[in-house]
């Protein structure tokens, strides 16, 4: 399955495809990382097992070496979402798993920023810039 309820924005990267997340659905129902082509065919990347995150809640960054950033909900070690990189060509790569003092208010604005910070930190800790170009 393609998965299902894309909340976040699509982001395009440097091969000018469109990315995004689904919230839903999947192989294990937990949500998908997808690509649109600019032909209009749909690809499933990387679909959401527990161990690598579990309902990725918005969309992605995408930064100048053509990585994809992004936050899950759930999963990972301590089931309270993870933050990972993705490569455009379907690998997944961990982070960091989010910590519970990290993760204080459940799906609160405050808990929302912390996401975004934890992202923000792992996306330019290289300096790298975001790029948001939809």
């Amino acid at each position: 399955s393609n998965g299902g309820y894309a909340l976040g924005k699509l982001v395009q990267g440097n091969d000018l495809n469109f990315y995004g997340t689904t919230y839903f659905w999947g192989t294990y129902g937990l949500g998908v990382v997808f690509r649109c082509r600019t032909n209009g065919a749909l690809n499933t990347l990387v679909t959401f097992n527990t161990n690598n995150g579990a309902f990725p809640p918005g969309g992605l960054v995408c930064t100048r070496d053509d990585n994809l950033y992004g936050t899950t909900y759930e999963g990972g070690t301590n089931n309270l979402g993870t933050v990972f990189r993705m490569q455009t060509n379907g690998t997944l790569t961990t982070l960091g798993d989010v910590q519970r003092h990290e993760w204080s208010q459940s799906q609160s604005r405050a808990c929302a920023w912390s996401r975004w910070k934890l992202l923000r930190h792992y996306a330019l800790r290289r300096d790298e810039q975001p790029r948001n170009r939809v």
